[in-house]
């Protein structure tokens, strides 16, 4: 047997010898072609499991920010703030557009899941206060960059 023929028995693991779940392929694990939405809505419900993306979310659907402003907002860590966005963008969530030195991030309307929710979370995250803990930081001081002096 070579790297690249299945394992003997037909639907066993290579490893392990269990047989691979009727909704993967036998030899690599994949997701079959019929599970790849599951894979997508599972994906897109994992990225608004966090607090923190649905709060960054939150402010998204308001207005298109940078992460500077958003951290500011939320009172949390700039690098915080990238991470999640990073995830959220990686899911296909957000987007974000150059302008200058900054990235501004936006809701991606063309994601077909959050087009169709996109109601029902603008509802449940306007209630929502956008600050850490739910207490908006109305004194946080957004920084300057080279493009504010323009």
């Amino acid at each position: 047997m070579t790297i690249h023929d299945p394992p003997p028995g037909g639907q066993k693991g290579a490893r392990s010898g269990q047989s691979a779940p009727p909704e993967t392929t036998a030899w690599t694990g994949r997701p079959a072609a019929g599970d790849r939405r599951m894979t997508v809505v599972s994906g897109f419900f994992r990225a608004l499991a966090d607090p923190t993306r649905l709060r960054i979310l939150g402010l998204l659907l308001r207005s298109p920010r940078c992460v500077c402003e958003m951290a500011a907002t939320l009172d949390l860590p700039q690098p915080l703030v990238s991470r999640h966005l990073a995830y959220l963008r990686n899911s296909g969530l957000v987007e974000g557009i150059r302008q200058g030195f900054r990235v501004n991030y936006e809701i991606n309307d063309s994601h077909p899941l959050l087009r169709q929710l996109r109601p029902c979370l603008e509802q449940i995250l306007r209630e929502e206060p956008p600050g850490r803990g739910g207490h908006h930081n109305p004194n946080a001081r957004i920084p300057a960059t080279k493009d504010d002096s323009v």
